[in-house]
């Protein structure tokens, strides 16, 4: 008898068991895809985020680290001596030498005080011959790219080195940094060093692309671009369906801004994928429940 009214109120206890507790299965597994959700989202900007001001941070510490290899050269005792002396024998073959050492700079100048072209090197750090012979003697005083000349060191904001294609060199954007070249206390001349720029910053560019892709993020570019928005390095692609993420910064009063490209299909598909395993867990959820309660009930 106690067996047959057991089994007969089995399947509504079952059912109405199911009924009280599928609501609130509903509404805290309404709350936590909610919370996951964002927390998956959030995760992804604060990735995104962190990585554009690391590339912010290393431009900035790759200025000061290329600031102060100038400043190392412009203390070198044969420079110094040299424009001291105002004897530029044997400065060319000095100059190969430091140039030599520092693969990410375009060639390297020695100013006197009268900002006149005393020495520049004609080898590059890639071993190239390059005619940079013809502007000994003349002045730079009205290169666009020429940094205030001063007793402290100093760099100017990237642009093109009209220099560039007169060496038959790639014409890139390019930054000129300054070093005075002391004696008693006094500026007798300048070191001018040409650096790479464009080049240097899309390597970094292209690194940002490498970790945000690896985390699994869908980055399509990234790119500096100057105030007139035109690209100045890195690589931005033109496709529909881009999100943009920009961080602004300033070199040499120049405003310039980092522009990652996120594809915003693959990340709404990230998402989207995302839901689908919550909702599958969901259902896994509910039937083990139904199960066990069928288990238990049925005892």
């Amino acid at each position: 008898m106690l067996t047959s009214i057991k089994l007969k109120l089995g399947p509504k206890l079952v059912i109405f068991s199911l009924l009280a507790i599928i609501p609130s299965l509903i509404l805290v597994g309404g709350f936590f895809y909610s919370l996951l959700q964002k927390q998956l989202t959030d995760q992804i900007d604060v990735s995104i985020e962190n990585n554009l001001n690391f590339v912010k941070f290393h431009i900035k510490k790759e200025l000061e680290r290329t600031q102060n290899t100038v400043r190392v050269i412009a203390s070198d005792p044969g420079l110094r001596r040299a424009l001291d002396q105002e004897l530029s024998l044997g400065l060319n073959s000095q100059l190969n030498r430091i140039a030599s050492i520092y693969p990410e700079l375009n060639y390297l100048i020695l100013l006197d005080k009268a900002s006149y072209v005393f020495a520049i090197n004609t080898i590059n750090a890639q071993k190239k011959k390059i005619p940079t012979e013809d502007i000994l003697g003349y002045t730079l005083e009205n290169y666009p790219l020429l940094p205030q000349l001063s007793t402290i060191p100093s760099f100017s904001k990237p642009g093109f080195d009209i220099n560039l294609s007169r060496f038959n060199l790639d014409e890139k954007h390019a930054k000129w940094f300054s070093a005075p070249v002391m004696v008693r206390g006094e500026a007798i001349g300048w070191v001018i060093l040409s650096y790479r720029w464009q080049d240097s910053m899309t390597a970094l560019q292209d690194n940002l692309l490498e970790n945000l892709t690896s985390q699994g993020i869908p980055v399509l570019g990234s790119g500096i671009k100057n105030k007139q928005n035109d690209l100045i390095a890195g690589t931005l692609v033109n496709e529909e369906n881009i999100e943009n993420r920009i961080v602004s910064f300033n070199i040499a009063d120049a405003e310039l801004s980092i522009v990652l490209q996120i594809d915003s299909k693959l990340k709404a598909k990230a998402v989207s994928e995302f839901r689908l395993l919550l909702l599958v867990i969901s259902i896994v959820l509910v039937a083990l429940l139904f199960f066990i309660i069928l288990f238990i009930l049925s005892y």
